[in-house]
């Protein structure tokens, strides 16, 4: 083995490490310095294409996964990245068969399955997804994102009772899985559940402060159990959070306008 070559492989474990541990600037770096000695290196552009998607960069990344497969076309990340990446940029299609490929290549790939499923979801083919979500949860039960994914497609089939068992088994499995409980919550609000709805979309925002869906769910709650200076505030959160949404200003106009604040609520109903 080269110097060269130690050199990329320590390189690589360091990125790897830093990669799992969520410091993505640091990572992004180290998989840059792996290519500017190794330009083909399909596993560290496949890292790196997960990466930039993680960050919501999703045309770098799919420009990343292609090199990774030009090097490697059996490389089985860039595959499932690819995937990732197309059905982000709205080409739901296009991504079936890249998951198609990735799990062609590892049967038992479970996240493949998951991620096929997203795209089938997207796509509205319920029964598929559904079937891709329950391979996934065969294959790794503790699978978060799967039970979560079934979830929301059950969601969208009106099935809040069977929706709700599916959130609930994917926070006991991880507790600070944030759009979890917020999809809980809403499970919980169409059930009629309300007291719980509020408690679910309250842990969500725990867990992640700057969630404003969040926030703007227990605002909902709130004005519908009759809360309103709770719902004010759950409201005004929002609008701090994105002072140009429509939606948070009208529910601050709405409930001021419950208090009889009229002007400060014609002033919320004209920002939104």
């Amino acid at each position: 083995m080269t110097g060269g070559s130690t050199s990329v492989e320590a390189l690589l474990e360091k990125a790897l490490a830093l990669h799992g541990a969520g410091s993505l600037g640091e990572a992004a770096r180290l998989y840059e310095a792996i290519l500017a000695q190794d330009e083909n290196h399909a596993f560290a552009l496949a890292l790196f294409g997960l990466l930039r998607a993680q960050e919501g960069a999703h045309a770098e990344a799919l420009g990343l996964f292609d090199r990774a497969l030009r090097s490697d076309p059996r490389q089985v990340l860039a595959h499932n990245g690819k995937g990732i990446a197309l059905k982000e940029l709205k080409r739901p299609e296009e991504a079936l068969a890249c998951f198609a490929e990735a799990i062609r290549l590892k049967p038992d790939f479970a996240e493949a399955y998951c991620n096929r499923g997203n795209a089938y979801r997207d796509l509205k083919r319920h029964d598929d997804a559904m079937a891709d979500y329950r391979k996934a949860l065969a294959l790794s039960p503790h699978l978060a994102d799967a039970h979560y994914n079934l979830g929301l497609t059950l969601q969208d089939l009106h099935r809040d009772a069977d929706a709700l068992s599916c959130f609930t088994r994917a926070v006991a499995i991880n507790p600070s899985y944030a759009d979890a409980h917020n999809a809980a919550g809403n499970s919980l609000q169409n059930l009629k559940r309300y007291g719980e709805a509020l408690e679910s979309y309250r842990r969500a925002a725990r867990i992640k402060d700057d969630y404003i869906e969040a926030h703007m769910n227990a605002g909902r709650v709130l004005y519908r159990l009759g809360r309103f200076e709770e719902a004010l505030t759950a409201y005004k959160k929002a609008t701090a959070l994105n002072p140009n949404s429509a939606d948070a200003h009208h529910g601050c106009g709405s409930v001021l306008e419950e208090l009889k604040r009229f002007d400060e609520a014609l002033a919320s109903y004209r920002r939104a």
